[in-house]
Formats: C-alpha cells, structure tokens, sequence
C-alpha cells in the first residue's frame, strides 16, 4: 500500500527535469558522496600515479573504505550511469559527456570520474577475477 507505479500512467515525464532534480539532491548533501576525507586522499594519491592500472587499484582501495551508505550509493550511481552510456547513441550522453556532468554536480575530479565509469568492475569488485 502506498507504492506509486510512475510508469502506469499516461504521463510522460522530462528526462531534464528528473536529471536536474538527481544533480540537485546531490549537492544538497551534506557531504561529498566520497566524504571530505576520502577524497582527499583521491586527490593526493590517484592522479599522480603513472600507470592507469595503478590508479586503478588505489582508486578501488580508497573507495572500498567509504561508509557502506556512500559506496552504496556510488556504487548504484555509477551503473545507471554505466546504462546512460550505453545508450550514448540515443542520448548524445558519452562517457565524456556524462562525467563533465556528474563530476562538477559530486565535486569529483573528472579523471577520477571517469575511472569510476570505465574501470568500473575493477573498482567495485564486480568481476570474479579481482579473487584470482
């Protein structure tokens, strides 16, 4: 009881209009998805590693020490928009495009955004092989 089915009606509702609110709600946290601390720590020590699959690991290292909330949340965010960019081609929404987006509305550097998106199963430990 109470559950409202938004896609029942005949309604059509403006993809701009549900973004805008999602990046809104974002800023209105009280503090960033990564926390003040984490990203920090992104910051110091990711973007300066040489080697991609470096930053990787690190990045994948800091972000598993977030309150389970946060990397929930991250997490949940960064596979929609894994999804968004699926469909880049009906969207004109790139990876590029998406991180120039996301990354200002998470104060998040969009080289470090990126990596969310492209190394994504790295990351968040999604693929059996991180266990080999």
């Amino acid at each position: 009881e109470g559950d409202v089915d938004l896609l029942a009606g005949e309604e059509t509702y403006d993809a701009h209009v549900v973004s805008s609110l999602l990046k809104m709600w974002f800023r209105e946290l009280p503090d960033n998805i990564l926390t003040t601390d984490l990203l920090k720590k992104i910051m110091e020590n990711v973007d300066n590693l040489p080697d991609r699959r470096e930053r990787v690991t690190e990045l994948g290292r800091i972000i598993s020490l977030l309150p389970l909330a946060n990397y929930t949340l991250l997490r949940l965010l960064c596979a929609h928009l894994i999804r968004v960019v699926q469909n880049a081609g009906a969207n004109k929404m790139t990876v590029r495009n998406v991180g120039i987006v996301f990354s200002a509305t998470l104060s998040i550097p969009t080289s470090v955004f990126s990596l969310l998106l492209t190394e994504f199963d790295d990351i968040f430990w999604t693929d059996d092989s991180n266990f080999d």
